[in-house]
């Protein structure tokens, strides 16, 4: 609660912070370490309210942790009219980032690597192998022995408590400084190590990013829609690569890509996307002499409302490290049957080559399910919960039950 209070307060005196310097004279100069710190409090604010209006954020980390007062999204989502222009309150003492919250919010594709697929079944894939390593622990544990000798005082010493950040970023000096034309449109910023840079080119904008080594080229078409980007690693003049590309593919004016091509210097990943911009399709390949081995490849699908009701992911393993000679396949399938009332969690099925190894099943009490874990020779255990917690264990050879075990509440 206390630190609820705090993170409150931080938003507030930062909004007010914001609004006075916005009020301020602009015959007076401001100090640079001022400047910074006032530019740093609009973007913190700005954050915050485009995540608020959008569920969207680029700087702050977990910003769900922040209490954001709904009245406060009301008003920072009201637009206004000046000089014959729509505006939004919440980006008038943030004028760098004008337009941006109207932009934001919707999904377009350019971001998404297909990545939360794979850490999607790996989460369920560890569920399911601590599912089987709990079946499979000794049902005879002897009680630990209780130690009659009374705990020691922890003499270790204390680490060290971390500064904040916030207090870290204005006790360190940083340089900013911009680079404008003649008509005020920017040709560079840097701060600290980071340098950014726009050019305008016939085909649309290049957007150069560089922080340290690290550079990214971001290629826009003349609908501003991210056509391809470019992740380099530049450590001298005589010694520059480009580690990964990522190019999008478009079909008419849409702003949804329907597919995605990640390459690098070993292997190359394909993206594909439905109209809502759903990822239906993935393969990854390896690059050895100039030629691609597909390593996998997955499915998705989903229903009427978007959601995943089926995804299989085959993996090929080859022989030989050329990648010339097929070993084996291997498939996980998962299957998604949605419940009624958004605190059920889907049924599913887990499939492996086929076979059925996993089978949850929901009530449409909160709580109440079983579990089923299928092993070879037609064994199986089948647990029921209630509450969350394990109430029984039912052993099956094919559908003949062959031991009841009931846990004490």
């Amino acid at each position: 609660m206390k630190t609820q209070i705090i993170r409150t307060l931080l938003i507030f005196f930062s909004f007010v912070l914001i609004i006075c310097a916005a009020s301020c004279s602009h015959d007076k100069e401001l100090e640079h370490s001022e400047l910074v710190r006032s530019q740093v409090l609009r973007n913190f604010t700005y954050q915050l309210n485009l995540y608020a209006q959008t569920g969207v954020w680029n700087s702050i980390e977990r910003p769900e942790d922040y209490y954001y007062p709904e009245d406060l999204k009301v008003l920072t989502g009201r637009h206004y009219l000046e000089r014959g222009k729509i505006l939004l309150i919440a980006e008038k003492y943030n004028p760098s980032a004008m337009g941006t919250m109207d932009s934001s919010g919707f999904y377009t594709g350019t971001e998404d690597d297909a990545s939360w697929v794979e850490r999607l079944l790996v989460k369920i894939e560890e569920e399911r192998i601590a599912h089987e390593i709990e079946m499979l622990e000794s049902e005879d544990q002897q009680p630990r022995a209780q130690s009659d000798t009374q705990p020691q005082p922890d003499t270790q010493p204390q680490p060290k408590l971390q500064q904040n950040p916030i207090e870290l970023y204005f006790s360190t000096p940083h340089e900013l400084s911009e680079l404008q034309d003649k008509q005020d449109f920017l040709l560079s910023m840097k701060y600290d190590n980071e340098i950014f840079m726009p050019q305008q080119t016939e085909d649309g904008w290049i957007l150069i990013h560089s922080a340290g080594s690290n550079v990214e080229r971001s290629f826009y078409d003349k609908s501003f829609r991210l056509s391809k980007k470019e992740l380099w690693l530049i450590n001298s003049v005589d010694d520059a690569r480009i580690i990964q590309t990522q190019t999008l593919f478009y079909e008419g004016v849409s702003f949804r890509a329907f597919k995605k091509e990640i390459r690098d210097e070993k292997q190359l990943q394909i993206a594909k996307y439905n109209a809502e911009g759903s990822v239906t399709d993935i393969q990854k390949f390896q690059i050895t002499d100039e030629k691609s081995y597909l390593l996998s490849q997955t499915k998705c699908r989903y229903d009427d409302k978007k959601r995943l009701i089926f995804t299989e992911t085959t993996e090929y393993n080859y022989k030989t490290s050329d990648y010339k000679k097929l070993d084996y396949k291997f498939t996980k399938a998962y299957e998604y049957s949605y419940n009624e009332g958004e605190d059920i969690p889907p049924d599913f099925r887990y499939l492996e080559n086929g076979m059925l190894k996993i089978k949850n099943k929901y009530s449409v009490t909160k709580g109440i399910y079983t579990s089923q874990i299928f092993f070879d020779d037609g064994f199986s255990v089948k647990t029921y919960y209630e509450n969350e917690l394990k109430v029984k264990d039912v052993y099956y050879n094919g559908d003949e039950v062959i031991r009841i075990k009931n846990y004490e509440q």
